[in-house]
């Protein structure tokens, strides 16, 4: 009984390991490299640090509406990103032209 337990538990924890440790591809690539924001989708910006769906779609609006952003210091235009948000990101940001 205890030794059915322990495997039980065993092979719980090593799930949850390999879950938290396995990132698809998108997800990799945007750790690893850099987020276009003229051409990101709502679910490549919500991976940026403070970016929720509410940001990201306000960031897509902003392209939509208003235009592509030619420097990534206009990040700061768009409602609700705020400096430190910026700041945080700035490294993992970048503009290149996007559809518009």
């Amino acid at each position: 009984m205890f030794n059915n337990k322990k495997l039980l538990f065993s092979i719980i924890i090593f799930i949850f390991v390999i879950s938290v440790t396995s990132r698809p591809a998108m997800s990799r690539e945007i750790l690893y490299g850099k987020v276009n924001i003229n051409t990101a989708d709502r679910h490549e910006l919500v991976t940026l640090g403070g970016v929720d769906l509410a940001k990201a779609d306000a960031v897509i609006k902003y392209r939509e509406t208003v235009r592509n952003f030619k420097t990534v210091e206009e990040f700061l235009n768009v409602p609700g990103i705020s400096k430190d948000i910026f700041n945080i990101n700035k490294d993992f940001i970048y503009v290149k032209p996007g559809k518009k």
